[in-house]
């Protein structure tokens, strides 16, 4: 689940996909072009992840 902050009408909209156009739920603003949010963590969700290799003995 994602989150974005609507700049106009200060309320936050979710979406389970992060991709297309995004519209505000609440006033129909076009927040296509803001950073997308993890839901639950907050995190941004465009962040790097370290890949760790897993050594086998």
């Amino acid at each position: 689940m994602f989150l974005k902050n609507c700049y106009q009408c200060q309320r936050p909209s979710y979406s389970s996909s992060k991709r297309g156009q995004w519209l505000c739920s609440t006033c129909g603003y076009d927040l296509t072009g803001q950073r997308a949010y993890n839901a639950t963590s907050m995190e941004r969700y465009n962040k790097k992840i370290l890949q760790l290799e897993i050594v086998r003995k």
